[in-house]
């Protein structure tokens, strides 16, 4: 959980430092991936979902141009990579594995449209929440959650 706790201060930062920065252009970029994140989870495909959510917060990420903190988290990535897919199983439903992310799913299309609405601070609201609600997702998951492969 200590992982996911820095990750989330982390992208939160990120989020703050990027988002007052983002031009229309950005945001139009934004919108595309999350209809195709959205398109994915409908399907179950975990990968393609999350690779393209790190496109997302990549955007993000250019945006704020802090490099620091963005080496900080592209080296942060693989290890919550690695317990994001042990939480999800085939058919992409953490909830076969016994957790619950109901309220902790980052609704990308939720955050872009935010953004289109030229509400900045309700994206930043939105990811903060989100990671505040997918660490405690994991932190009341049960072991057996962890031993998926």
């Amino acid at each position: 959980v200590s992982l996911l706790e820095v990750a989330g201060m982390l992208n939160v930062a990120a989020y703050e430092a990027g988002v007052p920065r983002l031009t229309d252009d950005q945001i139009s970029s934004l919108s595309g991936l999350a209809d195709q994140v959205v398109a994915a989870e409908a399907v179950g495909d975990v990968a393609f979902s999350m690779a393209t959510a790190h496109a997302i917060h990549h955007l993000v990420l250019d945006a704020g141009g802090n490099q620091e903190l963005t080496r900080i988290l592209d080296q942060l990535q693989p290890r919550v990579d690695r317990l994001v897919r042990r939480l999800y199983v085939t058919d992409g439903s953490a909830a076969r594995a016994g957790v619950d992310l109901t309220d902790a799913d980052i609704d990308h299309l939720a955050i872009v449209r935010a953004l289109e609405a030229g509400r900045r601070d309700e994206a930043v609201d939105l990811v903060r929440r989100a990671w505040a609600a997918f660490v405690a997702a994991v932190a009341a998951a049960p072991e057996s959650a962890f031993d998926l492969v």
